[in-house]
């Protein structure tokens, strides 16, 4: 590695297949970028998504691959429902501001859910708590639990556990406006939304 004349950066030599430099000329040329500028954000997004997704998660393969079909299964629908309601070419890349475009993907993801789910019924575990009292409305709200959990987080802007941190704020910035529409969840025991949205944190009374 060569250092270039800023010490933020360094000058590497990398050899790549002529299929894939190929498809980085063309990816650069259609964005207008440099090649370099191209390589250096690919690498800095697979990173992100390292982050985003983290754990085993990302080496769960076929798991991903049903997302990927979510993913594809709600962006073709609710781009297409979302023409047919405006026939505005330009509204398709606002199709989450879209209610009928939007319920449309919902209905598309359930739909491939549903079609990857195990046969069989599904039954709560019958687990117990130090009182003898039974768990099972815990567990049967377990789903909604770990979803909530985790608007909660982005909501605030902060993350239950250390290990979330980057991971909430990569999400943060993703999402970017849509962050707005959770934002009620962000109130809760532990913060108001002043200080969930970056506000002061209340003063306290002098007499406490």
């Amino acid at each position: 590695m060569a250092q270039t004349e800023d010490a933020n950066f360094v000058q590497v030599r990398v050899r790549m297949g002529k299929k894939l430099h190929s498809d980085l000329q063309q990816a650069s040329d259609e964005r207008g970028t440099s090649m370099n500028a191209e390589i250096v954000d690919r690498l800095e997004r697979s990173f992100q998504i390292d982050r985003l997704i983290g754990g085993p998660i990302i080496e769960d393969r076929a798991f991903l691959a049903v997302i990927k079909i979510i993913a594809s299964a709600m962006f073709d629908c609710g781009r297409t429902a979302a023409f047919a309601t405006t026939l505005s070419a330009k509204e398709t890349e606002r199709w989450t501001d879209n209610p009928f475009a939007y319920d449309q993907a919902v209905i598309a993801a359930n739909t491939v859910l549903k079609a990857f789910r195990p046969a069989g019924t599904a039954k709560a575990p019958k687990h117990f708590d130090q009182k003898g009292g039974a768990l099972s409305g815990f567990y049967e709200a377990m789903g909604a639990g770990f979803a909530n959990g985790i608007l909660e987080s982005v909501a605030r802007g902060a993350a239950r556990a250390g290990g979330d941190i980057n991971k909430i704020a990569l999400i943060c910035d993703e999402l970017g406006p849509l962050r707005d529409r959770i934002r009620h969840l962000a109130v809760g025991p532990e913060t108001n939304a002043a200080e969930a949205w970056g506000g002061k944190k209340p003063k306290k009374a002098k007499n406490q």
